[in-house]
């Protein structure tokens, strides 16, 4: 079972990995690095490709689905041949500069020892999880309610039910407006696999976890030394809710592995001046769309606070900075992903809201103003839940560097993280649902979930040491 549930996740990695490869004369990424962002990006071709055929009749058949995904693996390897042949460095070379055996005095020894401590307990939090996943089936009521059985709708009846008369139209009763990449991933782990085995689904929330930390470390390294780097991965590795998330099926995970890693790409873009990785982005803001309702108005936030810092950059420089045509082709890539699911919500009528139709008049959630929000907000950030001492330093860092944090190298993060949490913050007070939500402690730490790790990010930044330019 172990063997099946590795090759079941290696094949969207593989997918995935090719398609970075196309990348890799433009950008530089680690060979774990590519693997990391090849899973993210394997399993949104999978999963859109399942729901655009779905339209022509294609029946998710273990045989149709078993087709798709090698001729998916097969295009994916012939077009990375065709541009690159094929060249594996796992970068081996960088473990010379490792002098375990060198003099040291006491301070670097107790140093080196709480860095190794730290990297056992990463590794013990990775295990866990993947453990923790492995034991048990579906138990949390979302991922059960909404989004597996959405996934056994499609299993079962071996397609998306599109007629309004059927009774699991869309695959759920309450929630037929979100988006389908969880959903369908989990079909199509079922079906490769052959059969429904719930702690095979749950795999893939360790992974999403796994994947995310290696992207924040490898991104991170690039701007910050490495025992920095390790301490505020530890950080983001240890954070109670993240590992809660890391083992239940919901889709707050990869919705925050979706934005977390386009952001980090944009950042990437903009502090060298490489806009391919723009283009890469773009495809982790379509992820996140396709993953949540709230991942396209979050992914607006991104492709708008990236706007702004370009062009405030095109204003400092005047006449010698061109607009980059790699950004104009992702605000152009990323329209034209979206554009089959949105023509599909508004065909249907389905609207964004999780409590009612696509009809207002029709919904219980009521626009109104509601300030009481800010008690539990300040309860739940600072006392009660576990989010370690996250926001008591961001509040310290924002005191402290108040000049700092609307620099021309931050403005970006700083614009992404108010420009969320502004989005969050106006659903609460404004909305009489999402205030019932937050008064029973049902939303709010998913919601953080998205930011919580540009938060780290963002602290590693201000209070890590700079390291050696990664380019």
């Amino acid at each position: 079972m172990i063997f099946m549930t590795i090759s079941v996740y290696f094949i969207p990695i593989l997918i995935g990995y090719f398609i970075i490869r196309l990348w890799q004369n433009k950008v530089r990424f680690f060979f774990i690095e590519k693997l990391a962002l090849g899973f993210g990006l394997g399993t949104l071709i999978i999963t859109y490709f399942l729901f655009l055929l779905s339209f022509f009749g294609f029946r998710f058949s273990q045989l149709n689905i078993i087709m798709l995904s090698a001729g998916l693996l097969i295009i994916s390897l012939v077009i990375s041949y065709l541009f690159y042949p094929l060249r594996i460095s796992l970068q081996i070379k960088n473990l010379r500069q490792i002098k375990i055996f060198q003099k040291r005095n006491a301070f670097e020894i107790i140093s080196l020892i709480f860095l190794l401590i730290l990297i056992l307990i990463i590794i013990f939090k990775i295990g866990y999880v993947f453990i923790e996943a492995s034991l048990r089936p579906i138990i949390q009521f979302d991922a059960v309610a909404n989004w597996s059985l959405r996934a056994k709708v499609f299993f079962f009846q071996e397609k998306i039910p599109f007629d309004h008369s059927e009774p699991y139209w869309l695959g759920s009763g309450g929630h037929e407006n979100y988006p389908l990449h969880l959903s369908l991933l989990e079909l199509w782990v079922a079906k490769v696999l052959g059969h429904w085995h719930e702690p095979t689904l749950e795999m893939i929330s360790p992974i999403y976890f796994l994947s995310l930390l290696i992207i924040f470390y490898f991104v991170l390294v690039r701007f910050v030394r490495k025992k920095y780097t390790l301490v505020f991965t530890f950080f983001l590795a240890t954070i109670p809710f993240l590992n809660y998330h890391a083992f239940a099926l919901y889709a707050d995970l990869p919705l925050s592995f979706y934005l977390t890693t386009a952001v980090l790409l944009f950042f990437l873009s903009l502090r060298t001046n490489n806009y391919f990785y723009f283009l890469l982005a773009v495809l982790f803001c379509f992820g996140a769309t396709w993953t949540k309702n709230e991942g396209f108005f979050l992914s607006i936030i991104i492709l708008l606070a990236i706007t702004l810092c370009l062009l405030i950059k095109k204003r400092q420089q005047n006449r010698f900075f061109i607009f980059p045509s790699a950004a104009k082709q992702g605000y152009l890539l990323y329209f034209i992903l979206i554009a089959p699911w949105f023509i599909f919500k508004f065909y249907h009528h389905l609207g964004f809201s999780n409590v009612g139709s696509g009809d207002p008049t029709l919904s219980p959630d009521k626009f109104g103003f509601y300030p009481r929000v800010f008690s539990y907000l300040w309860s739940s950030l600072l006392l009660d839940n576990g989010w370690h001492i996250l926001w008591l330093m961001f509040i310290l860092i924002l005191i402290s560097w108040p000049k700092k944090i609307f620099s021309q190298s931050n403005l970006f993060l700083t614009l992404i993280i108010f420009g969320f949490l502004l989005f969050y913050f106006a659903l609460y007070v404004f909305s009489s649902a999402n205030f019932e939500y937050i008064k029973m402690g049902m939303i709010l730490n998913r919601n953080l979930l998205t930011i919580a790790p540009l938060i780290i990010f963002y602290l590693a930044l201000f209070l890590g040491d700079e390291s050696k330019s990664f380019y």
